[in-house]
This record gives C-alpha cells, structure tokens and sequence, in this order.
C-alpha cells in the first residue's frame, strides 16, 4: 500500500521519527489582588460580578482584597462557595514602616502623619483570618484621630502567623524603594518578612524586585 512506503523526504522522514511531545496542560490562575466596589475609588465591579469573572476564567480560586476593610468578606465567601469557586480572603492594608526618613521616601509628596505604603495580607488559615481581622479593627480603633487608617510594622509582626504577605507592587515599601534606587532601604524592608517566614511572597515587577526576590528565596 502507498501508506507503507518509505518517506523520500529526509526532513520529514526525521520529523515522522522523532517521539511526539505531550504539552502540559496550563496551569490555573488564581488573581491574589482584587478590588471590588467596597474599595472606594479603586474597584467599581460588585461581588457577584467579580466572582462571574472567576467563574467564567474557570478559575479554581480568587481573593477579594478591598483595601483598609474586609466590609465584602461574608458575602464574597458566601456567593464564591455556591458557584464552586475557592473563596480567599485578603485585605489590602496601608502599612507605617517607622522609616520616613530613609532617602527612599525623597521625591514622594509628604502628608500630615506617617509614610504609609500598601501591602496584602492574605489569611491562610483560621487563625489567620482571626489576625486579619483584628489587624483591620486596630487600624480604626488604635490610630490618632484625624490620621490616614493604617498598621504599624509592629502590629504586622505581632500578628503574622496565618498570613500571606505581598508586597504591594510597584506602590508598596518595596517597589518604591527600588523605583527610587535606593536597594538597602528595600532589603531592610523585605526582611520584615522574617516574621511571617515561609509564608511570606514578593511580587517581582522589576529588575530589582526579581534579583532581591532570588537572594531571598535562597535564604528561606
């Protein structure tokens, strides 16, 4: 039969002999940085839309991380878990490193109040949720009247175990301090992450942020 001559063509005679490879199916994405109507001025799609998102992505899993408040968490969990999506539950929070006078900060125009830079706090556990939680109420309850709402570095470290921390883009402690060129000031602010250990993620956006990400990531 014709099918079972030879293949003159050499190029394709190797082709033909070569093993066929197996793609590996893509890997699911999981956003880990939300915004929803409850982050005034920042996100404007309501929960149910958000969670649509996820669904319609196929997506396994998503975090709603609306910024200084967890106001959406119960009814972001609620709708999540009837559509069969993992709910995750974060919060964006602005965070006071205690450092305003460190040349990163140049350059940025000042407020009344201390420096503030936003990170995410993602709960992975129980009592993660529990800390999350309590970090949110002492950031309206402990702070001077009249203050931006924020967390000190202090209560972070008090309260980290549970958590997941990013580090806020190209807007948090880190990001600005590489953006400014100033790479001590950012690695002092990356160790803060030895209180949360393992737990603890970078959001490599630059240069900078991906070579300061692998040292760190061999220390771990």
């Amino acid at each position: 039969m014709a099918s079972d001559r030879p293949e003159r063509d050499p190029l394709r005679r190797e082709a033909m002999a070569r093993p066929q490879v197996v793609e590996p199916a893509p890997r699911p994405f999981v956003h880990l940085r939300v915004h929803s109507a409850y982050s005034l001025l920042e996100g404007a799609l309501p929960l149910g839309k958000v969670v649509g998102h996820a669904v319609k992505d196929k997506a396994p899993a998503i975090a709603m991380t609306d910024t200084n408040n967890l106001f959406g968490a119960l009814e972001f969990a609620q709708k999540a878990t009837k559509d069969g999506i993992q709910p995750i539950i974060g919060c964006q929070l602005d965070v006071a490193f205690g450092d305003e006078n460190a040349d990163a900060n140049r350059g940025y125009q000042k407020r009344s109040g201390p420096e503030l830079f936003p990170i995410v706090l993602i709960a992975a556990t129980e009592d993660g949720y529990a800390n999350l939680v309590r970090l949110v109420s002492r950031a309206y309850l402990e702070n001077t009247p009249g203050e931006p709402v924020n967390i000190t570095l202090a209560w972070v470290e008090e309260l980290a175990p549970g958590m997941i921390c990013l580090t806020g883009g190209a807007l948090g402690p880190v990001g600005r301090a590489i953006k400014s060129d100033h790479r001590a000031v950012a690695e002092q602010r990356l160790l803060f992450r030895s209180t949360a250990r393992r737990r603890f993620l970078r959001r490599c956006l630059a240069w900078g942020r991906v070579d300061l990400g692998r040292q760190f990531g061999r220390r771990q």
